[in-house]
């Protein structure tokens, strides 16, 4: 029984240890900016370029990191979305709304999230996290 009673005792110890250990590794790591979502490129209806992170959509607006910068462009302002490394790309109609052949824009809206860090809607919470994260006041608008 002695034996017993020093064993739990030793396993007990060398778990809370081992839990502490991995805790404060775990805690330095900050996912807000070490997952990765696809880099995607936003082409404007007079043919300027935004590239970056694809981060996912707040609203109506893509989300993306060009440069360690957070920002945001209104689908409105796209006419074209290219995710190059999956060989995707989508047109937006003029009213803002994405356009595949024989796909709905909520199909495609879905289809492109899983290809983003968030593959959720981004709320001003998580928005205000990725700024802190970032260093960043306020999103870059981008027109």
């Amino acid at each position: 029984m002695k034996i017993y009673k020093h064993t739990v005792l030793i396993v007990i110890i060398v778990s809370f240890l081992t839990a502490c250990i991995v805790g404060e590794r775990a805690s330095k790591i900050d996912l807000t900016t070490k997952l990765k979502g696809e880099i995607i490129r936003l082409t404007s209806p007079d043919g300027r370029t935004f590239r970056g992170e694809f981060l996912g959509f707040k609203g109506d607006y893509f989300v993306i990191l060009p440069n360690t910068r957070v920002a945001l462009i209104h689908s409105s302002k796209l006419r074209k979305v290219e995710l190059p490394d999956s060989k995707l790309d989508f047109r937006v109609s003029e009213n803002g709304q994405l356009v595949a052949k024989g796909k709905s824009a909520a199909e495609v809206r879905s289809e492109l999230l899983t290809h983003s860090r968030y593959p959720q809607d981004i709320d001003d919470d998580l928005l205000k996290i990725l700024l802190e994260a970032y260093d960043q006041d306020e999103a870059l608008i981008l027109e």
